[in-house]
């Protein structure tokens, strides 16, 4: 009867396969323990509501266009205190960015950049 030895690097990959799976456990434990004291809440607290409107839906922007004055409207129920953040952006777009460089006393493109999928629009107003 003739005995065959696995080589040690199956041995060794095995082993590696096991620690990286219980690392792997690990890590999915870790995750789900942020996640469910991330979710959990102090009893009686609600959690904070906006509602808010704009005045006009729809800008109509032509040849005449010289600009409108749009009214954010709106409730927030909050403890007294809070602040509030808000964030306007315009519809998704894409962008080319360019930069310029002198070459023999004529600024030429010699780099372009393409953002995809920027707002058009952006701001951020607070309190």
């Amino acid at each position: 009867m003739m005995r065959v030895q696995a080589p040690y690097t199956n041995l060794f990959r095995m082993q590696t396969f096991s620690m990286q799976s219980l690392r792997a456990g690990l890590v999915l434990v870790a995750c789900l323990a942020v996640l469910i004291c991330a979710s959990v809440q102090p009893a009686g607290a609600a959690p904070n509501r906006v509602v808010a409107d704009l005045s006009d839906d729809l800008v109509e922007i032509n040849s005449s266009y010289h600009g409108t004055e749009l009214l954010l409207f709106g409730a927030y129920r909050g403890m007294p205190g809070d602040d509030l953040i808000l964030e306007v952006r315009g519809p998704s777009t894409d962008l080319l960015q360019r930069r310029k460089e002198q070459k023999a006393g004529i600024w030429i493109n010699v780099e372009t950049f393409r953002w995809l999928g920027v707002p058009s629009f952006y701001h951020v107003f607070s309190t």
